[in-house]
């Protein structure tokens, strides 16, 4: 099944996704500033699919440390335990976050959504934040 789809003068013709995926397109003539505009699209397109792919890896990571940090605790216990974590604005999270981290300097990702009680994801956002403005340093397993 494809779609067609224009843009202006331009036509592109897409089909699913697969391993043998073709695009076709039909391009008219484009001025060297569309042109220039097409490069800085694509390599903000590709900066975006980079930083997402990054965010998967880190997700599977934590979703890895979660399932081994509750199989541990369902070993020792033999009982299940519901953790609720909740979602906040990373903007308040990560005061809460540079805190627990300054306390538990050698915690987990995981250590500190189930100490706060704060949704993993945002744990990470605000983690990634503090990291680029050199508040806190992350390492890998």
């Amino acid at each position: 099944m494809s779609r067609q789809a224009s843009f202006g003068k331009a036509a592109v013709r897409l089909e699913p996704l697969g391993p043998s995926t073709v695009l076709h397109t039909t391009i008219p003539s484009l001025t060297q500033s569309q042109l220039l505009q097409l490069d800085k699209d694509i390599y903000d397109l590709r900066a975006e699919v980079e930083s997402l792919r990054d965010e998967i890896v880190l997700m599977r990571r934590e979703q890895a440390m979660f399932r081994g940090v509750i199989e541990k605790g369902m070993a020792r216990t033999g009982d299940e335990e519901v953790i609720n974590l909740r979602v906040i604005p990373v903007s308040e999270a990560k005061p809460l976050v540079e805190e627990y981290v300054k306390n538990h300097p050698d915690c987990w990702t995981s250590d500190i959504a189930i100490g706060l009680g704060i949704d993993v994801g945002v744990v990470l956002k605000s983690l990634e934040e503090l990291q680029n403005e050199r508040k806190v340093r992350g390492t890998d397993p």
